[in-house]
Formats: C-alpha cells, structure tokens, sequence
C-alpha cells in the first residue's frame, strides 16, 4: 500500500471510531475518578526493553530478531487487533482502582454491559472498530448489539494473545462458561522472566519502571495510537528511565543498534515519530540535513551513519482527546 492510500486508510479508520470514542474516554475517566486518581501510570521496564541485548553482529534494521525474541511491547505490535491497547487499559484499571497494592490481578469486571452503569465493562473501556455499516433509524438496536458482541469478540482474542505471550492467564479450556471473564493480569515480563505475579508499581518507587501520564489513558490515546506507535512511544520513556536521570537531560536518543537489540523495533516504527510530532507529543531535533521529511535518510551510509534523533516527550500534548489531534495531525504528515 502507497504512503497516501496508508494516510487515508488510517483516516478514515479514525473517522469510524468517532461514535465510539467519548463513550470509552468516559468510561477510562470514570474508573480513573472512582479510584485513587493517580497522577501516572507505572510500568515494569521489561515490557519494553530486555534486560540484555540481543547480540549484535545478528540483528539490525536489515534483520529484525523473531517475534519470540522481542520484549512484550514490540511482540504486540500487530496489523491487527487490540492486543496492546487492552494490555495498557488492563495495568490501568488494576492501578486506579480503590486499593491496587491489594490488586492481585484477578479480573472483577465484566466482558460485556450489565446493568450496572457504575461498572464499566471491558467492552466500554477498549475503542475498537467495529465496522458497523449504517442502515435505516429501525435497524439502531441489531446495529448496537452488533458492536457490542464485535468488541467482545475483539476483547477475547485480545486475551488470547495476551496469555499466549504469558502477560495474563486464563482458565484451562475445561472451564467453558465465562473463561476469558476469569482472566488474571500477571506481571509485564515476557514469558518466563522473573515474578508472574502482577505487582502494582507507585510511579516513583521503583527503578525498573517508567510511568505514563493518566491523561494518555483518560483522552484516548491507548486507543488511538496504533500499536507501532505506543512501542516507540513506550521505547523513549523506558529508555529515558535508564539514562534519563542519570544524564541530567529531559531529552533521550536511542541509538539504531540499541532499538533493534533492546526493544526489538525496525525502521518503520522508528519513522512513527512523525506522526508522533505531529500530533503534538513529540518533539525531535538533529541533522536536518540527513533526513528526508518523510523520516528517511539521504544518501544513508553504513560505514558513516548520521547521528540519531534527540527526542522530548510533550506531555501536555495529551490533555487533548486524541481522535481529533490525530485527525489533524494525518493532515500535515508528508506523503
């Protein structure tokens, strides 16, 4: 698919979420208020970035390392699904609840609606496309019921994922009825690094985290993003966490070798900060002269290669709903 066909299809993707969005951006708001109301949500560094690399004379840009072999956040990056969306919403909601250092991970909310409007469902809180086609005012119910029943479709093979990559745990199929309601969140490891058990992290309590603003789970942005997206995003705060502090600076670069080895991300998600900048969340800074404004190289030398890119997170970037900056954002992204 060309770049412009790519623009347009993500367009118009985002335009058919816009009846869903303020439904689940009220639903994350309403758990976020009737908890603790964290400031930040902490996660483990493991989701993002391995604690040793992956040796370098095998992977690079011109070969990415195995799926397996990436950390979580990279492994979830798919064409397809909600996979890393529902992960993120999942530490969310474990971290706003009433008392999440009791959370054990055990999921107590419902799959789908109920009647208890207090009680967002995993279906309320997850914005997921859902395809419906529009039809006469009489076909309004089948038309909802269908959303409903695609998101939970959706919802579940979220899960499945999540369970194959070891990051939550399901029933054995023995269990039939309400198995994927019976899910538990377990810690952000891949499979089979360290504690399984799910430990709700302060944003500031420990060092082999990082943490995101509640205002890019709050205005939609987990949502929003593509999943590509999110891991460069979550590559620069997990990296900022390592040599942020250390170094005195509020801005990070990763060197090429480093986001292949550590983070398990190509040239393609890299080239995501773009979109990124656009949108007003990114800012970066470096030769001018080595990159074309599609965030390719210009006469690219391996032997010579230009320095990376200096990125800073604008965290004020995500007090605005993310549907429509995005919107805006795909406007002004070069072709």
């Amino acid at each position: 698919m060309q770049r412009e066909d790519r623009i347009s299809h993500r367009i118009r993707h985002l335009e058919g979420l816009r009846a869903e969005d303020q439904r689940a951006r009220t639903a994350l708001d309403l758990i976020h208020r009737d908890g603790l109301k964290p400031g930040r949500i902490s996660i483990a560094r493991t989701f993002a970035r391995l604690e040793e690399p992956l040796p370098e004379d095998l992977y690079s840009d011109r070969r990415l390392p195995p799926r397996t072999l990436r950390p979580p956040s990279a492994q979830l990056i798919r064409s397809k699904g909600v996979a890393q969306q529902l992960m993120l919403t999942l530490i969310f909601e474990a971290q706003c609840s009433p008392r999440p250092w009791t959370h054990t991970g055990q999921n107590t909310r419902p799959l789908a609606p109920t009647s208890d409007a207090r009680m967002p469902s995993w279906t309320d809180l997850v914005l997921a496309p859902t395809n419906a086609r529009n039809g006469p005012p009489d076909h309004q119910t089948i038309r909802a019921i269908s959303r409903t029943d695609r998101r939970l479709r959706q919802i579940r093979e979220a899960l499945s994922t999540l369970a194959d990559l070891g990051l939550i745990d399901l029933p054995g199929p023995e269990v039939r009825r309400d198995r994927y309601a019976q899910f538990r969140l377990l810690g952000e490891s891949a499979r089979p690094i360290g504690d399984r058990q799910y430990r709700p992290r302060g944003p500031f309590e420990d060092e082999d985290a990082f943490s995101l603003p509640s205002d890019f789970f709050i205005n939609g942005w987990v949502h929003a993003l593509e999943s590509s997206e999110i891991a460069l995003l979550i590559m620069l705060y997990a990296h900022h966490s390592v040599v942020g502090t250390r170094a005195g600076r509020s801005s990070v670069y990763v060197a090429g070798s480093h986001r292949v080895r550590y983070y398990g991300l190509g040239a393609d998600a890299y080239r995501s900060h773009l979109l990124l900048e656009k949108a007003g969340i990114l800012e970066s800074w470096g030769p001018a002269s080595y990159r074309r404004p599609t965030g390719g190289l210009r006469g690219f030398d391996a032997e010579n290669p230009p320095p990376p890119l200096r990125f800073q997170i604008k965290e004020s970037g995500f007090d605005q709903p993310a549907l429509q900056a995005l919107l805006n954002a795909l406007k002004n992204v070069p072709c």
